[in-house]
């Protein structure tokens, strides 16, 4: 199997170098042995001319490159040259009308140059064998056979540019499908323990703090009756950040919908109010990531933040979505600011769509985490 990423030009081009030498010095000995003086002379010395602009210049100028006419013209001026002295000068036909295909950009110019090939042969086969019709008849079918396999080959070349451009689109498209299928399994994993962190855990840290309170009614003083009260709480509200994090939000309403949905379900939960805004229309994709990172936001205000109001907004800034979420809580915590799990894995996904997260502390008190995805013509602000 071949790889893609290695380079077949430079083998390509050493068969190129033996193909100009070896029908060159073949041209220039059946023109020494068929043509007396000085024909093999003027011979000899067009070819030379060919070869040496041939190392000069002329191997840099496949598929339309820089030089590539000028070589054409002197291809062209050596055939008429060549042929002038010795019909015989035709044999070098076999090396000149495939190196014009290689060389002229475009199916067009590559016609045309194979023309003038022809055309330049057949006045100097004209010239030498005194025989228009011969240097027609000959050139005809030296042009038509070109023409027939040139424009074959060509067409192979370009079907098989186009099949490997497919299968690069179709790499890209499996690889695109491999990462929707791990985030799939990795949201459907999350739903699925935030369901059993519900229906278990929190369930029974709930029945644990019921009991705490029951007890403490009973036994005021009792100290460690309070810190298992404490304690549970803590725990049930880590718990219930868990599954807010983890908990399901449809997105069939779009990202707009979906927001809204999770700042109610917040705000019911904790009490919080939610003051939630969509000014942009973004791809699917995006949204997603969006509305994980805004999830996960919220989770770490339930558990950290002590706020009272949260403001979350989505709006586009150049070519740029922005998720904002602001809160009015206590700030990060002056041990590791910044850093916990959720935080990362947000900063993962972000980048992970060539995006950036900034959490700091607001100068009026609070925290403020800022999602920014570049996305240019991708999203409509509204």
């Amino acid at each position: 199997m071949t790889d893609p990423d290695v380079d077949d030009r430079p083998q390509e081009t050493v068969w190129w170098h033996l193909g100009v030498l070896v029908v060159s010095a073949v041209t220039g000995t059946i023109v020494t042995l068929t043509f007396p003086p000085p024909a093999p002379l003027v011979a000899w010395s067009a070819l030379a001319v060919f070869v040496l602009a041939w190392w000069i210049f002329g191997r840099r100028t496949f598929d339309g490159a820089r030089g590539w006419l000028p070589f054409t013209v002197l291809i062209v001026a050596v055939a008429l040259v060549g042929a002038s002295v010795d019909p015989a000068f035709a044999t070098w036909q076999t090396v000149a009308f495939p190196l014009v295909w290689s060389i002229t950009p475009g199916l067009r110019s590559a016609i045309a140059a194979n023309v003038a090939l022809a055309a330049g042969m057949g006045v100097g086969y004209a010239i030498s064998s005194r025989s228009v019709l011969e240097a027609v008849v000959v050139q005809s079918l030296s042009l038509a056979f070109s023409l027939v396999m040139g424009v074959w080959i060509t067409r192979i070349a370009m079907l098989s540019e186009q099949r490997r451009a497919l299968a690069e689109q179709l790499r890209t498209a499996q690889d695109e499908v491999a990462a929707l299928s791990r985030e799939t399994g990795v949201a459907a994993e999350r739903e699925r323990l935030a369901r059993e962190l519900h229906d278990t855990i929190a369930q029974s840290l709930t029945g644990i703090v019921m009991l705490a309170e029951r007890s403490r009614r009973r036994h005021p003083d009792d100290v460690g009756l309070a810190v298992l009260e404490e304690t549970a709480r803590e725990a049930l509200t880590e718990t219930r950040g868990l599954v807010a994090a983890g908990a399901p939000v449809p997105l069939e309403g779009g990202l707009s919908g979906a927001i809204g949905v999770l700042a109610d379900r917040f705000a019911r939960e904790t009490g919080v109010m939610v003051d939630a805004s969509v000014h942009a229309d973004v791809p699917r994709a995006l949204e997603v990531v969006l509305l994980r990172c805004a999830q996960e936001a919220l989770a770490n205000v339930r558990k950290h933040a002590g706020a009272r109001r949260v403001e979350l907004t989505v709006t586009t800034v150049g070519g740029d979505v922005v998720l904002a979420v602001v809160d009015d809580g206590v700030g990060l915590p002056a041990e590791q600011p910044g850093h916990g799990f959720g935080v990362a894995g947000m900063r993962d996904r972000v980048a992970l769509v060539g995006g950036a997260l900034e959490l700091a502390d607001r100068p009026d008190g609070g925290t403020g985490l800022t999602v920014r995805i570049p996305v240019g013509t991708g999203v409509v602000a509204r």
